[in-house]
């Protein structure tokens, strides 16, 4: 997971001007969220069927 935020930055002179660094950060953060509740989704409905089946 780490990869795909690495490979997601951009060097500070490549970035256009109108984007803030600030608003860069928010978007960063809502991806990283999104990526982890979507993972841990997976993961909570995994258990559920496991524990759906023996029981």
């Amino acid at each position: 997971m780490s990869k795909i935020i690495k490979l997601r930055k951009v060097p500070e002179n490549n970035r256009p001007t109108r984007y803030s660094s600030e608003n860069n950060y928010k978007v960063e953060i809502l991806c990283r969220y999104f990526m982890v509740r979507f993972f841990f989704q997976k993961k909570v409905q995994n258990l559920y069927f496991k524990t759906k089946k023996n029981g």
